[in-house]
């Protein structure tokens, strides 16, 4: 699923995943017989529908063990929604008390499903959670006690739906993981077929599909999820919401996700449309990314209510994340606006403001020490591609190589060779893609950009895909060789599970 890291860094790549993980956990441990009658529970439905001061307590039929996992859940939600250090920290204690329950059933948990299902998703709680607040060592603990408690699944109860979640969420993740997580797992015993993932995810959804209800809906988001995050075609999540009339669900979180496929997928002004029903339904306010969504869709179509939305985000965000790329993102809009005060106001923000956990902060804070001023007509190219508007940065990437990059810096030309390759990659070009991705490594691997070891990665895969598979190894090495500058983590680990797959 995505996304899905269970240490941030090296498995997701949008904050939001870590919200929809939840549900690659919440149902599994209610599915078989003997929990089935709880399984619509009220306090059940109210955090589904991110109402999370429910009272829990308020329903008196429900064991220890499951009321334990309850507040593991709406610990983990309140984390995740609100992004903030002090919400995982009361989430990890329950965890603790959790397993200080498990303590003295070790024996007896290993022959209930239903337990063993709980401890798994507990576990993954944490080891997503804590990835994000830079708590790997804890998370990679997690994940290695999950997937214990996995091979129990396997032995209890094999073809379950939820045992075939579980295996195809770790057999994706763990072909995400960097060389040395990958390494330590595979040391300690832990055997998985990253190619396998999709399948087992397949079968389950597929295998929910007569009982209808929350439990189809939750695997029909995690197909989705896995598709956005893993799927080498961008458009696969979205295909499937189209095939399975699913953009107008109910819920919340799963209508929420659409738009983000359709964004995925180059259709801008479809999740934009999308958010902006979440908006007029009256949820936003449940989901503050919601409004940080919106802001974004409407900077890529030069919407000056781009900036009420990310004032909107900042107002309502509870949380230190995806601030300082909020205020990136406004100094953006007022440059494009020719309001150099205001940009630089907000530039200046992105420096005082937030925190730097995730990615997105982190990068916006590097790029504007790096930048302090973006250069108007190369940003543009930049909200083009993002925006999926691939034929008009093309267009407009052609006249700065027709004037032979006269002007630009050598960071500005990288911009534009990245977005022309990454236009071409989009549309299918791969051949003419791969020729500026090598462009950029061959003769601007000195430039202080995540571009440049980004260009290698991409050739590299595309190389792969071509079936060059010499030329592809190669081009990963070198990735793995300049991958200095933002994004680290990230571009190291998909290079090396790029290698792996070779």
């Amino acid at each position: 699923m995505g996304n899905s890291h269970w240490l941030l860094p090296f498995f997701m790549k949008k904050l939001i995943i870590f919200i929809l993980i939840s549900f690659l956990v919440l149902e599994p441990g209610f599915r078989s017989a003997s929990l089935q009658a709880q399984s619509l529970s009220s306090w059940q439905n109210d955090l589904l529908n991110l109402d999370l001061e429910t009272e829990l307590a308020k329903n008196p039929s429900k064991t220890p063990f499951v009321y334990q996992y309850s507040k593991v859940y709406r610990e983990f939600m309140r984390t995740m929604l609100s992004q903030s250090i002090d919400n995982y920290k009361k989430m990890s204690l329950e965890v603790d008390l959790m397993l200080d329950l498990a303590k003295g059933q070790k024996k007896k948990i290993k022959t209930d499903y239903d337990k063993t299902s709980l401890m798994v998703g507990a576990l993954l709680f944490r080891a997503v959670s804590g990835g994000q607040f830079g708590e790997y060592v804890q998370s990679a603990k997690d994940l290695y006690r999950a997937y214990k408690y996995y091979l129990d699944l396997l032995l209890l109860r094999a073809t379950h739906p939820s045992t075939k979640i579980y295996g195809g969420i770790m057999a994706l993740l763990y072909g995400e993981l960097p060389n040395e997580y990958y390494n330590w797992l595979a040391i300690l015993g832990i055997r998985l077929d990253p190619d396998d993932g999709f399948r087992q995810l397949k079968e389950a959804y597929y295998a929910t599909r007569l009982s209808g209800g929350s439990v189809h809906d939750e695997s029909a988001l995690i197909l989705i999820i896995a598709m956005k995050e893993f799927a080498d075609d961008p458009k696969a999540a979205w295909n499937f919401i189209q095939t399975e009339e699913l953009e107008k669900h109910p819920n919340i979180i799963l209508r929420y996700y659409s738009a983000l496929a359709a964004f995925r997928a180059g259709h801008t002004a479809k999740a934009q449309l999308l958010i902006d029903e979440l908006v007029d339904s009256g949820v936003a306010a449940k989901l503050p990314y919601i409004y940080y969504q919106r802001g974004r869709f409407m900077l890529f179509q030069d919407d000056p209510l781009a900036i009420e939305a990310f004032e909107m985000f900042l107002n309502l965000n509870k949380g230190d994340n995806y601030i300082k790329s909020s205020w990136q993102k406004m100094g953006w809009h007022f440059i494009m606006q020719d309001n150099n005060d205001k940009a630089g106001e907000a530039f200046r923000q992105v420096g005082i403001s937030g925190k730097r956990f995730v990615y997105p902060d982190q990068q916006a804070l590097r790029e504007i020490e790096n930048d302090p001023v973006p250069e108007k007509k190369v940003l543009r190219l930049r909200l083009l591609f993002d925006g999926g508007y691939y034929e008009k940065c093309l267009d407009e990437c052609s006249h700065f190589e027709n004037a032979n990059y006269i002007g630009l810096s050598r960071g500005q030309i990288v911009e534009v060779l990245y977005r022309q390759a990454r236009s071409h990659h989009y549309r299918g070009n791969h051949a003419r893609a791969i020729d500026y991705y090598q462009q950029i490594v061959e003769k601007y691997s000195d430039v202080q950009s995540y571009q440049v070891p980004k260009a290698a990665l991409q050739a590299g895969i595309l190389l792969a895909q071509s079936g060059q598979k010499q030329e592809a190894e190669e081009m990963l090495k070198k990735c793995l060789k300049i991958n200095d500058y933002g994004f680290q983590a990230t571009i190291k680990r998909e290079a090396q599970s790029a290698l792996r797959k070779l």
